[in-house]
């Protein structure tokens, strides 16, 4: 699995466990995925 992929289901699986996702945690999410998605998705799309 995808770091990416493993992003994801941590922030859904919060999310149905009704934990709170505060702002801090949304920006280091987002930042995250902004640094994956060059290494994952794109590299695999210029093989």
């Amino acid at each position: 699995m995808s770091t990416l992929s493993e992003l994801y289901i941590t922030m859904e699986n919060l999310r149905k466990l009704n934990r709170p996702i505060d702002e801090r945690l949304k920006q280091e999410a987002a930042k995250l995925e902004e640094d994956l998605i060059p290494t994952e998705i794109l590299s695999e799309i210029y093989v």
